[in-house]
């Protein structure tokens, strides 16, 4: 009797192993979705976010900066890494630290017969969108296109307009996510959009990434 109650009296040795084996395994799925440079943590003055960008603390920017102008982040800079120093704050941005959007209108028009054709991937088959009077595409919940864009207020609130709705992207009627409206370009083709003169005496790890001045 006495060694048949043991191993059930004391469940939290017999099941040490197994119990800290599914809890690691538990965790596994909230990592990011995208991998981030390594320099985003490595230099400690940024994080990395699930779209695979590193999101710049205060007075931090770096190559391929962009400013994000809606949201809880608005005024927040997002670049591959951040490792320069650079001012602006909450209340004011500073042109010199990194690229600002270009606000896109982005409305439905009250028109609802199409004078404009649409690109042919928008509302046709298989594809997620509505035609609309302007040219533009009306996006279902969940899909997302080039230059898309986030309609303001009224009944559409929250819904995206793009050329057209190719791309399944999680945003819903309270919801916005950024990464659903970002421009879909490579990565590497405005490194130069930083506009610092400062960011070439970088570590020698930073090269591949390096600003050439012009």
């Amino acid at each position: 009797m006495t060694t048949s109650t043991a191993p059930s009296s004391t469940p939290g040795v017999a099941s040490t192993t197994p119990h800290t084996g599914s809890t690691a395994s538990s965790t596994q799925p909230t990592k990011v979705q995208k991998q981030c440079d390594p320099r985003c943590t490595r230099f400690g003055q940024g994080t990395c976010r699930p779209d695979g960008l590193c999101l710049c603390w205060w007075g931090w920017t770096g190559p391929n900066a962009t400013y994000i102008t809606t949201g809880s982040l608005t005024n927040r800079i997002e670049a591959l890494y951040c490792n320069e120093p650079c001012h602006y704050t909450h209340d004011h941005v500073n042109a010199s630290c990194a690229r600002i959007p270009v606000p896109k209108t982005c409305s439905v028009p009250s028109n609802s017969t199409p004078s404009i054709p649409c690109d042919k991937q928008c509302g046709a088959g298989v594809y997620h969108g509505k035609c609309l009077s302007d040219g533009r595409c009306l996006c279902w919940w969940g899909w997302t296109g080039p230059e898309a864009c986030y309609v303001d207020g009224g009944t559409y609130n929250n819904r995206i307009i793009a050329d057209y709705c190719n791309d399944a992207c999680h945003y819903t009627h309270d919801h916005r996510n950024e990464s659903c409206v970002k421009k879909t370009a490579p990565e590497l083709s405005t490194p130069a959009s930083t506009g610092q003169a400062t960011s070439v005496p970088s570590t020698a790890n930073s090269m591949p990434f390096t600003v050439q001045p012009t």
